[in-house]
């Protein structure tokens, strides 16, 4: 999934943080056209009128689990920044973060996520708001199937659920559980490492490794309640400068 609980704290739709911005042109009636619209414009759309495109199981765990509006705005204006023109979501979920971010940035979007009910419901979404010509989702699992090349990979802590209570898990269709985090990431580990040169890997709330050493830290953010950090892999590993290591999350 493209998102999870933050420090362990759970997002909900009635949570101060959960985004209240609204379109004063449109209200809750907004069409996924008229959001699109608002959203290229350059104005500010709460994720609850962004969400009810979702279906009902995605949307009412949306607080907890999917990227907020503002965060794949960001992203998106990040990766502009960068001439970026392909980047994979690693665990993403129902589509929120790549379908939100291809309305605002040209990139074209690739979604890997194990669980194939969501797979679909990003599908869905990707047609509603009509970016499927750009966006992409596939069923995969991380580690065993090997990701689609891009020029940058987004996260949003897609490992957390695994130290999650049965109770606090989004279902029981996977298997979750500690050895599969630790696995998991270690692998994205070794995988940022064995990365080309200038790969940009975009981190929201962590995910529970290192970056490794061989990346600079182009831009940190606070988006409560996670921070925000984008890297990029310098041409050698000797030419990272400003090098801030990421943070193993607890919860």
């Amino acid at each position: 999934m493209d998102s999870a609980i933050c420090g362990g704290r759970s997002v909900t739709t009635d949570d101060p943080w959960y985004s209240d911005a609204w379109t004063p042109t449109e209200g809750v009636r907004a069409s996924p056209r008229r959001l699109a619209q608002w959203l290229q414009q350059g104005g500010r759309v709460s994720d609850r009128l962004f969400d009810r495109w979702l279906r009902r199981d995605s949307r009412v765990v949306s607080g907890t689990y999917w990227t907020p509006l503002d965060v794949a705005t960001r992203v998106s204006q990040w990766l502009h920044r960068h001439n970026t023109r392909s980047v994979v979501d690693i665990g993403s979920g129902a589509g929120k973060f790549c379908v939100a971010a291809a309305l605002t940035c040209d990139c074209e979007f690739t979604g890997v996520e194990h669980r194939p009910h969501l797979v679909e419901t990003a599908r869905e979404l990707a047609l509603r708001f009509d970016v499927h010509h750009r966006v992409r989702f596939l069923e995969g699992t991380f580690g065993r199937d090997p990701l689609p090349e891009a020029e940058a990979y987004y996260v949003f802590n897609p490992f957390r659920e695994n130290l999650e209570r049965t109770e606090r898990q989004l279902d029981n269709s996977v298997c979750l559980n500690e050895s599969r985090y630790a696995t998991e990431v270690q692998q994205l580990t070794t995988f940022l490492g064995g990365a080309p040169a200038r790969t940009l890997f975009i981190e929201y709330g962590g995910f529970g490794g290192h970056v490794p050493a061989s990346y600079e830290l182009l831009h940190s953010e606070r988006h409560a309640p996670c921070l925000l950090r984008c890297w990029r892999k310098a041409e050698h590993a000797q030419l990272a400068p400003n090098r801030v290591h990421s943070y193993a999350r607890r919860g």
